[in-house]
């Protein structure tokens, strides 16, 4: 960018600094000060420089709520004050101008006393490693702060968008409805009254401390009002807040005249889903323009701003649906509260959501899908003062630089029926396999169809938005079974999903699309439809969850076994429990971002680190040529060798190549995309069970393969009266842990202090001076607390901390390296995939009388952590068995990451395994599953298996809680499955 460009905007702007407060603390960031970026995150400041380590991140894409802040703003048209939660990870810092930011410090602490939530999340059990729990907290905040009496169905409706892995969600919702307007008396007991903590153990902060939001408020009035700023940020790029059209249009107009490559920053909340865009020059933030804020309720249609959040637009469809026309805006906002979650809806827009599909056709956009169905119009605005009306689905085919979505209006319909719908992974947080919106005009008196109905469905291709033959087949006929069956028939032809590995497969999305459609029928048809078909037309709704934990205590016995609130849970709510990434920053300390192979089953070339070195700040380039002794994180502990640089053979796609370290972490993640890594013979990689086996075979290694072989003394298919045969597989599963991989390490004099989140400190110590060709004494590893497990930091945190050592080791500097997810995910593993082949013999009560089987442990890219043992033993559940039953255990290596332990090693599949023998039994004698189930218990004094030595010595206690449920389940709705 040349030096007279600097002054592209400076005529048109105020100031060159942003503004905003956090936790009543006020900050000024000027970019030519500070080492803030365009690319900066919220999450980022609140931790590095405002230095409260109490908001997290996980994925930093919108997604895990662990960054979750409550936010205050002003409305730019009415002024009014919002309050609301969204994801700081995914807002830029310069964005932030004029706002109040609270964080979970804000709430109370240890020295002040507790906000009363947070006295609730302890004494209602809502923390378990405590990651996710601050923002859970914020999230609830925000809302409780917003709606100030809400009910147990609006606390349902914000938990989208937080995950906690450990605990699970009944207790955390428990602490939070002890609050609503209908709870009930039991929860309201658990800390005192609806009203007041007074009976709670832990100290609340007291009333004048609670009222401090007023002096906040105080000083929030004293925020400059909204001005143009003009940002000339280091990193030669421009960052423009407009507040009016015509800024916006000039800024614009001259960021085209200079030829550089701008973003219009609205919610930021695409940044989530296409991370990897850009890299830009230029960015305006339009969020304080208040023409594209307004909301205009008219007799013939409501007309947003393309500014107006995702949130606002459901609240005013909400008011609007019980007028006349718009009564379809009810399930308008059914459907947008499906779209991504709470803190995406509060931040993101209806034009930042529609600029989406705009420029990525395969994104399924529920906002596109629903506007499309309905006739919805757009003013697409090129100047300030020249606008024109265009149809959503024209808008996808227009050019739109230099233009923007001023606002979208949505019409009045009148004796018309819309429906639509979203299949997906999840009901929240999940893009759909297929999306549909139906409209319709049906005169009810004959079912005549009077006008073109509009079918739109997302989830089929790309270029896919009309169902437009079975639009066209529809128009002009009285709908009935043949007229359906018809238009069944007519989608059947026109609709041809693409393949997409990503997706569903094509045939179900087909398949769905058309049932859809039929689901539609049922309803509009309605009194022609028998009974028994009409319950194909209703939603099955899902209420409020509700769970109750009960266990018994002897009072007498007191204190001992008394229950009690963990004793680290306050620290957890109020953000004081320090995790390994918490830890300040240290002199001199470098981040570290790994850069992972994009390939599995090939060989390294070569690596050129230059362009990257080049950039300033980027320090160094760590590769296998920097590690003192062995290149082994896993020596010692299994046969196979786990590398902690690739030197030359690459085994999966997500292995580590090198490091770069650099003065920011932020720094360090852009430096690695510019590395430039060189491939060859690259192969088919072999990525499951079956092809291993293949592979195996091909090569006359397939004895190796196996691992324990049990021969059964009977045939299962001669010596039985029925026999089945059959396959069983099971998926891998990632740990999921909230706090990722991550390591400190801070060469010491004649020693190395490691920080580590690991599960095994023993291990990481062994493993930690095994590369550096030391002593163990000399490594002294620190870990205080785990953001979750579950496996996935038994040896993977080995990795992590080997790589930050050697790192540390060689700049003779203190080295922090935190995997992002994405990292995280493609280097980790998780629990082990596995194939159940199987033959059965039973008599005709399904009694099971011999049985073969043949497990196969997919280990990945190593067989150090294989789980085929205790595999094996879980094999006979809860079921008899005798030495007729025989297996052989495999194990085979695949290119996946290397599979570790997860919660349960081998149990699950075992498990799972043997009750789908049991269905299969049953399927083949058509009998009751649980009557084959019963039939095959376990009784005392049977053989134990595989150890046939052994015998059980107690009851089985399966029949009792069978009997035990029987009982419940009337009262309960309850059935077996």
């Amino acid at each position: 960018m040349g030096a007279d460009q600097s002054q592209i905007l400076e005529s048109l702007t105020d100031r060159n600094y942003v503004t905003f407060m956090i936790n009543g603390l006020k900050y000024m960031v000027d970019p030519s000060k500070d080492k803030i970026t365009a690319g900066s995150r919220l999450v980022d400041f609140i931790r590095d420089h405002a230095n409260l380590k109490g908001t997290k991140y996980m994925c930093r894409e919108g997604g895990c709520g662990a960054c979750t802040v409550t936010v205050k703003t002003r409305n730019p048209f009415t002024g009014q004050e919002i309050i609301r939660g969204i994801n700081s990870c995914l807002v830029p810092v310069f964005a932030c101008d004029g706002w109040e930011i609270m964080t979970v410090e804000f709430l109370g602490n240890q020295k002040e006393g507790y906000h009363p939530l947070q006295q609730r999340f302890v004494v209602c059990h809502g923390t378990q490693c405590g990651f996710c729990t601050p923002g859970w907290i914020m999230n609830f905040y925000s809302m409780m702060e917003s709606k100030k009496q809400f009910t147990v169905a609006d606390i349902h409706d914000r938990i989208d968008g937080n995950i906690c892995r450990c605990t699970g969600f009944r207790p955390i919702l428990d602490a939070v409805k002890s609050f609503a307007v209908d709870a009930s008396e039991e929860l309201k007991r658990k800390c005192g009254d609806s009203r007041s903590c007074e009976s709670c153990p832990l100290r609340a902060k007291s009333p004048a401390a609670l009222t401090s939001a007023n002096v906040v408020e105080a000083e929030f009035e004293q925020l400059e009002l909204p001005s143009s700023i003009h940002l000339n940020i280091s990193s030669n790029s421009q960052w423009v807040k407009a507040v009016d059209i015509k800024t916006l249009f000039m800024a614009l107009t001259k960021f085209q005249n200079y030829g550089l490559k701008y973003r219009i920053v609205g919610g930021n909340t695409g940044m989530g889903v296409f991370k990897n865009e850009g890299p830009y020059q230029a960015y305006v933030e339009l969020m304080s323009i208040p023409a594209l804020t307004k909301i205009d309720s008219l007799d013939s249609s409501i007309i947003f701003g393309g500014g107006v959040t995702i949130t606002q637009a459901i609240e005013t469809l909400e008011k609007a649906s019980s007028v006349s026309g718009f009564e379809y805006c009810k399930h308008v906002c059914k459907h947008w509260k499906r779209v991504a979650n709470i803190s995406v809806r509060n931040a993101g827009t209806l034009a930042g959501n529609l600029m989406l599909k705009h420029d990525h056709k395969e994104f399924q956009s529920d906002i596109f899908l629903v506007l499309e169905t309905i006739g919805a119009m757009l003013t697409i605005a090129s100047s300030p003062s020249l606008q024109n009306m265009w149809t959503v689905e024209d808008f996808l085919n227009m050019n739109m630089q230099g233009k923007i979505i001023y606002s979208v209006h949505l019409p009045a319909l009148k004796n018309m029926t819309f429906r639509s719908f979203k299949i997906s992974r999840r009901y929240q947080n999940a893009h759909a396999y297929v999306n549909a919106g139906f409209l319709m005009q049906i005169d009810p008196m004959n079912m005549y169809v009077k006008m073109r109905p509009r079918i739109v469905l997302g989830g089929i291709s790309p270029s896919f938005v009309h169902a437009s033959m079975t639009e066209e087949y529809l128009v002009g006929k009285t709908l009935n079974p043949q007229i359906m069956q018809g238009a069944v028939q007519m989608l059947e032809r026109e609709v041809n999903p693409n393949m997409d590995p990503m997706e569903g497969d094509s045939m179900y999305r087909k398949k769905l699309s058309q049932a859809l459609f039929y689901k539609v029928m049922l309803e509009i048809l309605d009194g022609q439809v028998s009974p028994r078909m009409k319950s194909g037309s209703t939603d099955l709704e899902h209420g409020p969850s509700y769970g109750k934990q009960m266990y018994g205590t002897d009072k007498s016995e007191w204190p001992m076994y008394e229950p009690v609130a963990k004793l680290e849970a306050p620290f957890q709510c109020s953000g004081e429990a320090e995790y390994t990434n918490d830890i300040g920053p240290l002199p001199g300390e470098l981040h570290g971002a790994v850069v992972h192979a994009r390939f599995a089953n090939c060989m390294l070339k070569g690596v050129d680190p230059s362009a990257a070195l080049g950039m300033a700040g980027v320090v160094a380039w760590i590769d296998h040529s920097n590690i003192p002794a062995m290149n082994n994180y896993m020596y010692s502990y299994g046969n196979d060798e786990d590398v902690i640089f690739v030197k030359d053979k690459i085994r999966f796609a997500g292995e580590v190549i090198g490091m770069i370290l650099a003065e920011s972490r932020e720094l360090a993640y852009k430096a690695v995309s510019m590395v430039e890594v060189y491939y060859q013979n690259r192969e088919k990689p072999i990525l499951d069970i079956p092809s291993a086996l293949e592979k195996a075979e091909k090569e006359g290694k397939l004895s190796e393969c196996i691992v324990t072989i049990r021969k059964p003394t009977e045939d299962p298919i001669k010596d039985a009266p029925n026999n089945i045969s059959g396959e069983f597989h099971t998926g891998g599963q990632y740990h999921f842990h909230m706090e990722t991989q991550v390591a400190i390490c801070v060469p010491k004099e004649g020693c190395m202090d490691v920080y580590s989140a690991t599960q095994t400190a023993s291990f990481t110590q062994f493993a930690v001076a095994n590369c550096l060709g030391v002593s163990c004494s000399s490594i002294n590893v620190y870990v205080r607390r785990l953001g979750g497990g579950f496996g996935g930091k038994i040896s993977r945190s080995n990795h992590i901390a080997s790589m930050c050592a050697v790192a540390a080791n060689t700049l003779r500097r203190p080295v922090r390296l935190s995997l992002d997810l994405e990292g995280n995910m493609g280097l980790v593993g998780g629990r082990s995939p596995y194939l159940y082949k199987y033959q059965a013999g039973f008599d005709d009560t399904g009694k099971i009388m011999n049985i073969n089987i043949e497990l196969v442990n997919d280990c990945g890219s190593s067989q150090n952590e294989p789980t085929i043992t205790i595999a094996e033993w879980a094999i006979q559940n809860v079921y008899a068995a005798n030495s007729s039953w025989g297996f052989t255990t495999k194990m085979v290596r695949t290119n996946l990451p290397p599979n570790t332990y997860c919660r349960s090693p081998g149990y699950p599949k075992s498990l799972g395994f043997m009750e789908c023998v049991m269905e299969h039994v049953a399927a083949h004698l058509k009998k009751d599953p649980m009557e084959v189930r019963m039939v095959n218990l376990l009784k005392k004094g049977d053989t134990m298996f595989p150890d046939t030595s052994q015998k059980l010595e107690e009851d089985n206690l399966v029949p009792i809680l069978m009997q035990d449920l029987e009982r419940f389940m009337p009262i309960k709705g309850l059935s077996t499955i």
